[in-house]
């Protein structure tokens, strides 16, 4: 029906931006909100919908992540879950995983403060900033990589410490497809990979400008999962064999099970128990104990007591 001579429509036609405007736009997303960056360049939900596919576009601000700050990183509690060290500013982040948020922790603040962090970024970073810690999620230690890597997926790259990562976004396959031309197959039952392994000695492949380790492929690729960690069976560190290969939890490939039990206090695990129910200091028990013994070593005893829920 056509309208009245002399009316007026009350559609107000959105602006079409020009290439400038939308890096703008493009600029300010994840800074302000969504309605103000419609408001703001007078553009509509589905506008703003069409550039943040076109930039393919993620979140710039950190704030909902940012839950619970650590005061205390000497913390003798054992949590499990996704952890961030951030720049005072708020305009960084490291963003981490374990089955022992503050023992981790410890080895990361640990290594800033002595100036040798494997991440070059965040080390720069650390000698010129204050920073600050969250644990942002708690979770079961299986969870723990797909926890991890749902907040790094969902957070753009340049407010990221983070380098190399896993994402279940990748093709598996065609990464496979490449891996088996520097494959050798040995006697022993070992897939080797000819390729050059990274610092700890593990076959890693370059995709896309990120490495990843070549066994962690094999597994995802003839396992269709995406464990936590993969432990190698024969201990052959560039084995590439899926059978070789098995999914393992943080705490089994570190063998901290085992070594527990070669701990000359493992003797005493039901006295140190006893006096750390009854509140007694690391160097209290230390000092009340029939060996020589100082209250660190009793503190990090403690510490593992609990990571394998035996206190």
């Amino acid at each position: 029906m056509a309208r009245p001579t002399g009316s007026k429509s009350g559609y107000k036609k959105k602006n079409i931006l020009k290439y400038n405007e939308i890096k703008q736009v493009v600029n300010d997303y994840g800074k302000i909100s969504n309605k103000e960056l419609i408001k703001k360049y007078n553009i509509s939900a589905s506008q703003l919908k069409n550039i943040r596919d076109s930039y393919s576009l993620k979140n710039k601000n950190l704030s909902p992540f940012l839950k619970n700050r650590i005061l205390d990183i000497n913390s003798k509690d054992v949590v499990c879950g996704v952890y961030i060290i951030c720049r005072d500013d708020f305009q960084k982040a490291y963003i981490g995983s374990s089955y022992d948020i503050y023992n981790r922790l410890r080895d990361h603040i640990g290594q800033l403060k002595n100036d040798m962090h494997y991440n070059s970024s965040l080390q720069a970073d650390f000698n010129k900033y204050e920073f600050y810690i969250f644990i942002t999620e708690q979770c079961e230690e299986s969870e723990l990589l797909k926890k991890e890597n749902a907040i790094i997926n969902s957070l753009n790259n340049n407010i990221l410490y983070n380098k190399n990562y896993q994402t279940e976004d990748i093709s598996i396959k065609d990464i496979f497809n490449e891996m088996i031309y520097k494959i050798n197959k040995i006697e022993n039952g070992c897939w080797e990979w000819l390729g050059k392994p990274n610092k700890d000695g593990y076959g890693s492949i370059r995709k896309n400008n990120k490495y990843y380790l070549t066994h962690r492929i094999s597994y995802i690729y003839h396992y269709n999962t995406y464990p936590y960690l993969v432990h190698h069976k024969c201990e052959n560190k560039i084995c590439c064999n899926p059978d070789h290969l098995e999914s393992a939890s943080c705490k089994a490939n570190s063998g901290r099970e085992t070594s527990i039990e070669k701990s000359k206090l493992f003797p005493y695990k039901d006295i140190i128990i006893e006096k750390d129910k009854q509140k007694h200091s690391f160097r209290k028990i230390a000092s009340e104990l029939d060996i020589e013994v100082n209250g660190t070593t009793v503190f990090s005893f403690v510490k593992k007591l609990k990571a394998l829920g035996l206190l």
